[in-house]
């Protein structure tokens, strides 16, 4: 994987990730701020995944992603907004690392 796909993925990752974040953070302040961040990224997500997907296997590349957003979620919900998740969510985020592992091998 080159430095482009590398830099491309993190950026899809976030893209998707932050906006959840914010839209709980404005469900708790009702600033329409964070609402508006949120709809901006996930326009700018769009527009990501047209060249990230160009060349490159939709499924997989879709799993990676999708996989590593809800790892950043929950770390960010955790640490930012104190939630503690039960042992079945965890068990859940292993399974999808090691679903990862399998489709990259």
């Amino acid at each position: 994987m080159d430095l482009f796909s590398s830099f491309l993925y993190v950026l899809e990752i976030t893209a998707s990730s932050l906006p959840i974040i914010l839209v709980k953070y404005y469900l708790k302040t009702d600033d329409i701020l964070w609402m508006f961040i949120a709809i901006m990224l996930y326009t700018t997500l769009i527009y990501i995944y047209t060249f990230a997907l160009k060349n490159k296997d939709v499924t997989i590349t879709y799993i990676i992603i999708q996989v590593f957003s809800i790892i950043l979620i929950c770390l960010l919900d955790m640490f930012f907004l104190k939630t503690v998740f039960p042992m079945k969510s965890v068990i859940g985020i292993i399974l999808g690392l090691i679903s990862i592992i399998l489709l990259l091998k």
